[in-house]
C-alpha cells in the first residue's frame, strides 16, 4: 500500500505516526525513497522506512477505524489471554506480536501480563523486569491508537476504556 504526505498511520512498536514527507535520501548507500514519520505521541523523533524494504514499510499500517475500536474494545472483556509459562518463549512471542502492531494481538499480550501482574500483586510479587517492559509498550501502543482515534487525550484513555466497556456490558 503507498501512503501520502500527512497521512495518519501505525508504525510497529512507534505508535501513530505521521508521514511528514517522502524524499529520496541516501544512508551510506545508493540513495532510495523514504517515508519520515514524526510520532504523533513522540514529537522529538523522526523515523525514516525506506520504501524499498517490503519488511519495514510493511509495518506500516492504516490508523484503526472508529468502527473498530468498538471491534477492539468488545474484546477487551472476552475470554481468558493464554500465559506462556517459559520466559524466553513468553519474550520472543510477545516481543514478536508487539513488532507486528496487530491491534488485537498487542491487546492479548496486555491482558495476558496484566492478568499476571494482578495474580502476583495478591501474592505481593511482581511481573518479571522483561514483562513490565512488553506491558508497558503493549499498554502505549494501544492507548496511543485508542486516544487517537477517539480523539481523546493520551491520559483519558483508561477512563474512556471503562466507560466503552461498561457501556457494552449494559
Amino acid at each position: 500500500m503507498m501512503y501520502q504526505i500527512n497521512d495518519t498511520v501505525f508504525y510497529g512498536t512507534n505508535g501513530v505516526c505521521r508521514i511528514s514527507a517522502i524524499e529520496q535520501l541516501s544512508f551510506n548507500s545508493d540513495p532510495d525513497d523514504y517515508y519520515i514519520l514524526r510520532p504523533v505521541y513522540n514529537s522529538s523523533s523522526t523515523i525514516f522506512v525506506p520504501l524499498g524494504n517490503e519488511t519495514l514499510c510493511g509495518r506500516i499500517r492504516p490508523v484503526m477505524t472508529e468502527e473498530q475500536l468498538c471491534v477492539l474494545l468488545r474484546r477487551m472483556t472476552e475470554g481468558e489471554p493464554e500465559w506462556i509459562e517459559d520466559n524466553n518463549q513468553r519474550r520472543a512471542v510477545y516481543s514478536e506480536i508487539l513488532q507486528s502492531a496487530d491491534p488485537e494481538k498487542v491487546l492479548a499480550v496486555l491482558r495476558s501480563l496484566y492478568n499476571r501482574s494482578e495474580t502476583l500483586r495478591q501474592k505481593k510479587k511482581r511481573l518479571h523486569i522483561s514483562d513490565e517492559k512488553l506491558f508497558h509498550d503493549a499498554e502505549r501502543m494501544i492507548h496511543e491508537e485508542i486516544a487517537y482515534v477517539a480523539g481523546i487525550r493520551m491520559d483519558e484513555v483508561n477512563g474512556y476504556i471503562e466507560r466503552e466497556v461498561g457501556k457494552m456490558k449494559q
